[in-house]
């Protein structure tokens, strides 16, 4: 014979249901308060505001039969002194005494908040039955702390064969309200305080919205020799921006393919200015050279396009400044140049001029670059009686 079992309905659990029920239907929802808790005091920018809407009667959290129906306002203020409002019905279902809420739409509030203060306005059941507020809990201020944004060295290539260091600066976030620098030293076993081998210093400026630099530079074979084939960035000075990695190495990359035809351009660090007072002639010329990464000089086999800046002060203190697009001759390594056939008045009536490359191209190279160590010059003007 085959036994058949059956489950019938326990009892004493039907019992236990039906006296919680009665139990939550039995609350005087009179006594019961509605407050607002913070899960911080304070976040960062980046993070939501997180808060606890909590039902509680003679100071314990109670369960209540009916759905509660609560509204909160909450208010962003910036640190200029403008404010966001906006308001949020959250739903605390019945048989819960709390609720865990997130300030959905805080990514489309105004950017640099300081506050966001959060207060219950209103709360009542599905019966329309007003829940009474707590008074001394209705609300609560989260501070909002800035995220500081941080700059460092994402990526630094050398390439032995072409003569160039190229390195990516990067920037966390975005700022769009203040431009943000920093300075880099390029060389081996540099710091802010020693540094053993400079190739090169300069300052990056990175103005409201930019987030990444990159910056070539030539080297030279000593330059290649002193550092032993890899290179080391520092970055100093961070202004609005903290430095997150404050140096950056990476080996040379090699070139298999052959040696390639590299050129630099420079100005030549011997040029002068002079004027005749006699027959009102002057002469201020300035020379351009063009050289391998070797230091020797190497002759283009196709026109060179160079753009030059030039800038002073005249005596009568009014400043001046201008560019000009000059062509270097094919078929050759050094090119003179007289500025007075662009403006005699300028050189004639300036104790100096500052040259300086801006941009080369052409020549028929496989490379043409500027060498940064001497791209400008100084030319002081003397007077010849």
């Amino acid at each position: 014979m085959k036994n058949l079992d059956t489950v019938l309905p326990c009892d004493n659990n039907h019992d236990n249901l039906s006296k919680h029920i009665n139990e939550l239907n039995a609350i005087d929802l009179k006594k019961v308060k509605i407050s607002v808790i913070a899960n911080q005091n304070s976040v960062n920018d980046s993070e939501a505001v997180r808060f606890q809407i909590q039902l509680s009667m003679n100071n314990e959290l109670v369960k209540i039969s009916n759905d509660i129906l609560a509204t909160v306002m909450y208010t962003a203020t910036c640190k200029n002194g403008d404010e966001y409002i906006g308001t949020k019905t959250f739903k605390i279902a019945s048989g819960l005494s709390k609720l865990d809420c997130i300030i959905e739409d805080q990514e489309m509030m105004p950017t640099e908040l300081d506050y966001i203060n959060i207060k219950l306005t209103s709360a009542e059941c599905n019966n329309n039955e007003n829940i009474t507020i707590d008074s001394e809990n209705d609300s609560v201020a989260v501070k909002i702390i800035s995220s500081p944004c941080y700059l460092k060295i994402e990526e630094m290539i050398i390439d032995e064969m072409k003569g160039l260091v190229e390195f990516t600066i990067v920037l966390s976030d975005a700022d769009l309200d203040k431009s943000i620098t920093v300075d880099y030293i390029l060389g081996k076993d540099t710091s802010p305080e020693i540094s053993a081998y400079i190739i090169d210093t300069g300052t990056l400026i990175f103005n409201p919205g930019i987030t990444s630099h990159t910056v070539t530079l030539c080297f030279s074979e000593k330059d290649y020799k002193q550092c032993n084939g890899d290179f080391d960035i520092v970055l100093t000075n961070g202004v609005n921006a903290h430095i997150e990695e404050c140096s950056g190495h990476t080996d040379a990359i090699s070139d298999q393919s052959g040696e390639n035809n590299v050129a630099l351009a420079s100005i030549k660090g011997n040029c002068k200015v002079s004027h005749d007072d006699h027959d009102e002639t002057c002469s201020s010329s300035f020379t351009i050279e063009i050289r391998d990464n070797n230091g020797d000089l190497t002759i283009a086999t196709t026109d060179i396009n160079v753009e030059v800046q030039y800038w002073g002060t005249m005596l009568d203190k009014t400043d001046f400044v201008g560019k000009t697009n000059l062509i270097f001759p094919a078929n050759t390594a050094v090119f003179d140049f007289d500025i007075a056939n662009l403006d005699n008045v300028i050189v004639r009536n300036s104790e100096s001029v500052n040259i300086k490359l801006i941009e080369v191209s052409g020549g028929g190279f496989d490379t043409i670059d500027i060498d940064q160590s001497r791209a400008t010059e100084v030319m002081n003007i003397a007077s010849v009686s």
